[in-house]
């Protein structure tokens, strides 16, 4: 137990420093790390709930989904823009790009006023309310949740084609049994689907393309591009659409092979 309560401890810790961190010390890099720690604490209140009957996941989870969820308007912002100089039309694209900076301006905003007055103490107290669950963690426990992560994959691994928005939950899904596997020190060999350490970051990257693909469509739609550059976007969102349809290939032949 002192190694799932010191795991917690970390958590608690790395993410009441990067609330605490500067707002003018608040990269790019910052909000995808407040992300990652939050991911982990979600992946690890999942296995308490599965071992602990009376714990509430949802209601303990709430204040650190707001914030995640704000981090990731932000964060889907400066993908965009990544992505889109990584075509080079900069110079064709300025005011698009000029209204995706006020976006994130906007959406920075929101995020730095959650973290006015004392979110951190709010936080603290959901963090001591984790801890009592922890002891319901136990081996048999643990061997039970594995084994339905194992059914749940092997069943996957068995179908004949997968649609999109299974995608988007084996993503949260592999996520999860990553981190969980990690704390209770299990090797990845012993859940086939894990041998392939690379499958995270290809969904991860075909669920960016998706964002983006759906956000540039959504701008379009709304009048939020000027005239002069919506061929320029349509071709971006065309070359983007292809690129994610590759990605989805490729994630189903590594799924159900």
């Amino acid at each position: 137990m002192k190694t799932l309560t010191r795991y917690l401890g970390r958590r608690e810790i790395a993410i009441y420093l990067l609330m605490k961190r500067p707002r003018d010390k608040f990269t790019t890099h910052t909000f995808h790390r407040l992300r990652v720690e939050i991911k982990k604490l979600n992946a690890f209140l999942q296995l308490i709930g599965f071992c602990s009957d009376d714990f509430k996941r949802k209601k303990t989870f709430k204040p650190f989904g707001k914030l995640f969820h704000q981090a990731g308007k932000v964060r889907e912002l400066q993908l965009e823009k990544k992505v889109l100089k990584k075509y080079k039309l900069d110079n064709l694209l300025m005011d698009y790009l000029e209204s995706l900076n006020k976006l994130r301006a906007v959406e920075k905003e929101t995020f730095f006023s959650m973290l006015k007055g004392k979110p951190a103490s709010k936080l603290k107290k959901k963090f001591q309310v984790i801890v009592p669950h922890i002891f319901k963690i136990d081996s048999i426990k643990e061997a039970e949740y594995l084994a339905e992560y194992k059914i749940l994959f092997n069943e996957i691994q068995t179908q004949q084609a997968l649609e999109p928005h299974q995608i988007h939950h084996i993503r949260k899904w592999l996520k999860e049994l990553w981190y969980n596997c990690k704390i209770l020190s299990i090797e990845p060999q012993n859940i086939s689907i894990l041998n392939k350490g690379y499958l995270p970051a290809l969904i991860g990257k075909w669920h960016d393309y998706d964002n983006i693909i759906n956000h540039l469509k959504f701008m379009v739609q709304n009048g939020e591009v000027n005239f002069q550059e919506i061929n320029c976007i349509e071709n971006i969102i065309e070359k983007l659409s292809s690129d994610r349809e590759s990605l989805f290939n490729n994630l189903l032949t590594d799924l159900i092979a």
